[in-house]
């Protein structure tokens, strides 16, 4: 009896439990959860999607294993941008019916907007294993690609996508975009030219094919598309600061400075505007101006190595060379491996005569990119005057007597008469040594995907013919050019070339000048040779693209933006 007593509690919980688990088991009822499932499929039609999620939870309530429930539910949330409530109903739905393709596309969706490409990627991918076969899908996973910067991947798809659907002009657009990404600028501008005969309005298309002709030099059609964009949309920003940069590798400098307002007026956080903004200024003289946009730059992005680098360019223009100093240090604080950054600081060191500190500069920028001509010319500099300095120090050397001189004579001794000693004669005075020293000029790069702008107006140095160095003429071939006098120029730079054979920076200087002068073979000729000298030289890739095509060769152009587009990276 007392044995039972002791069980009597245990037996009531265990009937307590199975009175419990009996309605469990009787809520699955897969008619029920059919006929709610119907019931919010036909909300759905009426536009009355929270309802319809309602009748969804009610299926699923009935029948967990309603994978059409948790698949329809997903979908909604996906609509009304509950994405993780999407992505845990829809991978509920693919884990019940793995074959359901629909699903995978839909969590693929969900994906890719919660910022998680890879899982689209692979979701996306399924659905097509699954002989999922429409135009949108794919168009889907190429944009997923594009986001995983695997921009060779998305042109495939968008080419996929396009031969699905004809007339649709968004994914001829996108397949542009990433051709772009890729250096092939000439079929992104055949994919642009076919979005725009089917959609003539679409001013994206109009201001990125504008950016493809600016990146193929082709500055002019570059001004004219963008003019056309804006048109279509006079808040474009983009569109301005493109037009900008356009104008600026024309020479219009401050017709370049207006578009950059007009950028930063519609999108004042745009820091690429504005360093563009303030390396046209500092092309203009206005230092202070220069100064004021670069120091903005810094306060939005104080992560930003470039516009420090561009910053501290300004402080040297400035003669406030601590502070410009300071902002190189910073930079390379920022980024330890921006070659510019160091070269940008061994430059400054260079202005001011601190040559040991300059060379060891240069020196890491070369060991961080060991083709780098600018910091060649400048390292090669830093060095000559560290000879100078050396031999400076060293004493003179004890003077020795010249060969076969005649002995001097000696004392003639006369009888009762004074000793007499002639004196020697005297030595001719030394020649005058004219030395002339050049100065580099601070060297501040540009914001990426924004020309270099920090040449000053061209004016011939002063001095006798004969005395400029290679690195002079150079620098005043480049001034010629941003005048377009590309006669002057070719002439200039031609004598840079004849003082130094292996100037890669003037021999695309001087094909650039022949191409604009459209004397075709002589600027392929001259490109070929920077290319040898510099086989990482991506504007020489750029130019002889430009030659190559205007002369037919349309595969040899492709072929070196691709190499542009690599050795750019």
């Amino acid at each position: 009896m007392f044995e039972m007593r002791r069980l009597f509690p245990a037996i009531i919980c265990v009937a307590l439990n199975l009175a419990v688990a009996a309605p469990q088991e009787q809520q699955r009822d897969p008619r029920k959860s059919q006929r709610a499932h119907d019931q919010g499929t036909r909300l759905e039609k009426y536009g009355r999607r929270e309802h319809a999620i309602e009748s969804y939870d009610e299926a699923i309530q009935s029948d967990s294993a309603n994978a059409a429930a948790w698949r329809q539910r997903g979908r909604l949330h996906l609509e009304l941008g509950h994405l993780s409530d999407a992505v845990r109903d829809l991978s509920e739905a693919v884990r019940l019916e793995p074959g359901d393709g629909e699903a995978w596309v839909a969590r693929g969706d969900a994906y890719y907007r919660l910022g998680q490409p890879e899982m689209a990627v692979r979701d996306y991918s399924r659905a097509i294993d699954l002989k999922i076969e429409r135009a949108t899908l794919y168009n889907a996973r190429a944009a997923a690609y594009a986001r995983m910067s695997q921009h060779d991947k998305a042109v495939d798809d968008y080419a996929l996508g396009i031969r699905l659907r004809l007339d649709n002009p968004l994914p001829y657009k996108a397949r542009a975009d990433s051709l772009v990404e890729l250096g092939r600028y000439r079929d992104a501008i055949d994919e642009y030219d076919s979005a725009l005969k089917l959609k003539p309005d679409f001013a994206e298309a109009w201001a990125e094919r504008g950016f493809a002709w600016g990146q193929s030099g082709q500055f002019a059609r570059a001004i004219e598309d963008l003019d056309a964009a804006l048109k279509l949309d006079p808040n474009n920003a983009r569109a301005y600061s493109l037009r900008g940069s356009a104008r600026q590798q024309l020479g219009s400098v401050e017709s370049a400075v207006e578009d950059f307002t007009v950028a930063l007026k519609l999108n004042p956080g745009n820091v690429r505007a504005r360093l563009a903004r303030g390396a046209a200024y500092a092309q203009l003289g206005r230092l202070e101006d220069s100064l004021k946009d670069r120091d903005e730059a810094v306060r939005a992005e104080p992560g930003n190595a470039d516009a420090y680098i561009a910053r501290g360019g300004s402080y040297h223009l400035l003669g406030r060379h601590d502070k410009g100093l300071a902002d190189r240090a910073k930079a390379i604080e920022l980024n330890p491996k921006l070659a510019e950054a160091w070269c940008a600081r061994g430059n400054a060191y260079f202005l001011l005569d601190r040559y040991e500190q300059a060379r060891r500069d240069l020196e890491e920028a070369l060991r961080l990119r060991p083709v780098y001509p600018e910091a060649s010319e400048v390292l090669d500099k830093t060095r000559r005057k560290l000879d100078e300095l050396a031999r400076a120090k060293e004493p003179p050397p004890a003077p020795t007597p010249p060969p076969n001189a005649e002995p001097k004579p000696r004392a003639v001794i006369v009888a009762a008469g004074p000793v007499t000693i002639a004196p020697p004669a005297p030595e001719p005075p030394p020649k005058p040594v004219t030395v002339t020293v050049i100065a580099a000029p601070v060297v501040v790069p540009p914001p990426k995907a924004m020309p270099n702008t920090q040449s000053q107006p061209a004016s011939k140095p002063a001095g006798p013919p004969g005395t400029l160095t290679a690195e002079e003429y150079h620098k005043l071939g480049r001034e010629l050019v941003a005048k377009e006098r590309f006669d002057l120029a070719a002439e200039a730079l031609s004598e840079a070339v004849r003082l130094k054979p292996n100037f890669p920076l003037a021999l695309n200087a001087r094909g650039f000048a022949y191409l604009r002068l459209k004397d075709y073979p002589r600027a392929v000729a001259d490109f070929d040779a920077a290319l040898r000298l510099d086989p990482r030289y991506a504007n020489a890739y750029r130019n002889r693209a430009a030659a190559r095509r205007a002369l037919g060769d349309k595969a040899g152009a492709e072929e070196d933006l691709r190499k542009a587009a690599e050795t750019h990276r």
